[in-house]
């Protein structure tokens, strides 16, 4: 622990390049973390015709993860068991990515990521990765006792609201 926050790791990812043409994998398929994350990039090599290597991060709100659960239920009935975003089965391609802005609104946060910088990702934001080439970054998990306090009292009020008593909830 380091002033109050936990870190969860490291762990290092190498990853080769992936594309985005429809029906592709990605390099880190969609899913959501139950802690912050920090990602930096050690390395990335150039890609085959010369540029700079990098990876791609689609990051979506945290408050759309409904509405993203719904459309993967809906395009991929019988695909998968449980939470179609935990499963990490499914990579939004440019396809699945239009298609999820024309049926619910939903856009990501869109990242580039070159050697040295650093991607921060909020607990409970469903994201994903694409490189453009041979990667290493390394990621550790956080947690802070703000979090940590913000989720116990968010389900505090999600169980008040579902056994509606009482029937009113106030803050601590």
């Amino acid at each position: 622990m380091i002033n109050n926050i936990h870190v969860l790791g490291p762990k290092m990812y190498n990853a080769m390049a992936s594309s985005d043409i429809p029906g592709t994998k990605g390099s880190t398929r969609l899913h959501m973390d139950m802690a912050d994350a920090v990602n930096v990039m050690l390395y990335s090599a150039p890609t085959p015709d010369g540029k700079p290597g990098a990876a791609l991060w689609d990051i979506y709100d945290a408050s759309d993860a409904g509405k993203i659960r719904d459309f993967l239920k809906n395009k991929f009935k019988g695909k998968f068991q449980n939470d179609p975003i935990h499963s990490q089965m499914f990579y939004l391609d440019c396809d699945l990515r239009k298609e999820l802005y024309e049926e619910f609104g939903v856009k990501s946060y869109r990242i580039y990521q070159k050697p040295g910088d650093v991607v921060f990702i909020p607990a409970g934001c469903a994201h994903q990765a694409r490189y453009f080439s041979l990667e290493f970054i390394v990621v550790t998990g956080i947690l802070t006792r703000q979090r940590v306090l913000g989720v116990q009292l968010g389900r505090l009020h999600e169980d008040c609201d579902r056994l509606r008593q009482p029937r009113e909830c106030r803050p601590l």
